[in-house]
This record gives C-alpha cells, structure tokens and sequence, in this order.
C-alpha cells in the first residue's frame, strides 16, 4: 500500500512488517520481505533478523531461524543482542536441537548481555528470573542433565524426595499484564519432560521459588 502511494518502506518499516508476519504465522512471507529490502538496498538491522528469527521460531522453523542467526552473525557491524539469541535458542528448543541450544546460552553465560545474568548461588540454587522462558527452559534442561549425569556415576542412588535444586523464577509481578510466564513454563516442562526423574513444585514459604526433588 505504502508503495502504491509512491512512499518507500524503509527498514523500520520492514522490520515491522516482518514481525507482524511472525504473529500472524506467515514466515515464508517475512523471508520474502527480507530478501525484498535487501534487493532495494536496505541493509537489515540487528531488529530485523531478530523479527525474521522470531518469525521462523513461531512457525517451529528451526533450521531456517538458525540459518538466519548464522547469517545476522557474519554481517559487518551487526551484534546480536538478547532478543536475537532468545528466539534463535527457542527455536533450538523447539526443534529438539539441545546441543545448538546449549552452545548459544554459554555464549550468553560468558557476559556479553548484562541484560541476562545466569548466576549460581551457594546450595544448588539458581537465579532465572531475568531470562526469557526459552532460556530459562535450557539452563534448567542443562543443569538437569548434569544432575542425571551425577547420579549414574554415584554408586549411591539418592533418596526420594530429596530437594536437589531451588529454582528463583520470581513471582511475576513484572511481567507483562501482571501474569507470570517463566513459573509456568519451568512446571510445564517438567510435567511433560522429567516427571518419571523430578517433581517441582512452588515453595510454600516463597511463591517466587521452586523446590525439586528426586522421585
């Protein structure tokens, strides 16, 4: 429309329109944005690969969104930023692409965001509340994994019940709408993932925490 009026879309125009694209689950069509601007001459921003990203992860495109992580990366004076590794790590999750996952949340880990601080504090506590779910979800899957790990090669097997790790996802009273999103996320995932290995569930004494046990 904007251009049957003689007006030139320029990139904040196309980034915006590629994230609308995204939401309405049309990924083939913001890919078809992406390679339009650039045959005009627009060179994509950091925004605009994280909306095609998104866009792909919505649709469950795995490869395609980390393809374009790959690409945003090699181009010259684009960094990727917290909303670019989010989408391109949710996307991984989706896909079963753990490993991928995984290398790109160290990438984050090693403090290149301050946005994102993964801290581990003393008695097998760890902080998420500042991460995004799709993150949160692959440090929790990361330590756990280390924990199945430990138990294999313990001759001891550990008692039942036995809290192994506090979860601090915070209560939610930031998030958007007021409705929490990262405490349900992390009790879904171990409701449909690792209810045969862990329980979790809130912590009486603080709603902003959860308590895992051994089953």
């Amino acid at each position: 429309e904007m251009q049957q009026k003689g007006l030139k879309p320029d990139v904040i125009t196309y980034s915006a329109t590629i994230s609308a694209c995204g939401k309405g689950g049309q990924w083939e069509k913001a890919l078809t944005l992406l390679d339009e601007m650039q045959q005009k001459g627009l060179k994509p921003d950091v925004i605009t690969y994280s909306a095609t990203i998104s866009a792909c992860e919505l649709s469950g495109r795995t490869l395609e969104a980390l393809s374009l992580f790959r690409t945003a990366r090699q181009q010259k004076g684009i960094e990727p930023s917290v909303i670019t590794y989010s989408a391109t790590i949710s996307a991984c999750e989706k896909g079963g692409q753990w490993e991928i996952a995984l290398t790109l949340l160290d990438e984050i880990s090693e403090g290149h965001f301050q946005s994102v601080t993964i801290k581990y504090v003393p008695e097998a506590q760890v902080d998420l509340h500042d991460l995004p779910a799709s993150v949160a979800r692959t440090v929790v899957r990361s330590i756990l994994q280390e924990l199945l790990e430990l138990s294999e090669k313990d001759h001891h097997k550990a008692k039942s019940s036995v809290i192994v790790l506090e979860i601090i996802t915070g209560r939610g009273l930031h998030s958007q709408d007021g409705e929490a999103v990262l405490k349900p996320a992390i009790l879904t995932l171990f409701q449909k993932e690792y209810a045969h290995k862990f329980t979790c569930r809130v912590d009486q004494k603080n709603p902003g925490q959860l308590l895992v046990s051994t089953v």
